[in-house]
Parts: structure tokens; C-alpha cells; sequence
């Protein structure tokens, strides 16, 4: 392999890792919350693909369930983060 080869795969991973993060992990959610409860309280949302992972009851009262949000812009992450930090979801109970 060129050395110019090398240096430009280099700079493509550099490129990479200095673009802002377009995706979120929304943690320690009520193991009870359905996807559709969850989607509704954070609605209206931008153009995003979604993750869900439910809880895994034997877990006993650490079982949470969790979220991947990932957006298209690191725009609508900060948007986001400005909206939901702090936020309190409950589940139907």
C-alpha cells in the first residue's frame, strides 16, 4: 500500500471522529414504557431512525428499559438534548 493511501484513509478517519454525534442513548426508562408511549411523549420528532429495547424483567428493580435515537443532523441532537434534559418519562402507570 502507497504511503498516499495510507494518508488518506488517515484523514477520511480523522474526518470521521471530528463530526458531531447524531445519535442519543436514553437510559434508565420505566421497564413498563412501550415504544409507542415513549414516541408519543417525545413527539413531534425530526427525521430520526428508533431503537428499542425493553427491560429484561429478571433483572428484579434494576430491569430499565432503554432508547436509540439516532437523528440526521447533530443539529437536531442539541435541539433535543435543549428539550428532553432532565425530562421525567412515565409509563401508563
Amino acid at each position: 500500500m502507497a504511503l498516499d493511501d495510507q494518508e488518506k484513509k488517515s484523514s477520511e478517519r480523522k474526518r470521521e471522529k471530528e463530526s458531531p454525534p447524531t445519535k442519543v442513548l436514553i437510559r434508565r426508562l420505566p421497564p413498563s414504557l412501550t415504544p409507542e408511549t415513549l414516541l408519543e411523549q417525545l413527539s413531534p420528532l425530526p427525521s430520526h431512525e428508533f431503537y428499542f429495547v425493553r427491560a429484561d424483567m429478571s433483572l428484579g428493580q434494576n430491569a430499565f428499559t432503554r432508547a436509540y435515537i439516532n437523528f440526521q443532523s447533530y443539529e437536531d441532537v442539541y435541539n433535543f438534548r435543549d428539550q428532553f434534559d432532565g425530562y421525567v418519562f412515565v409509563d401508563g402507570k
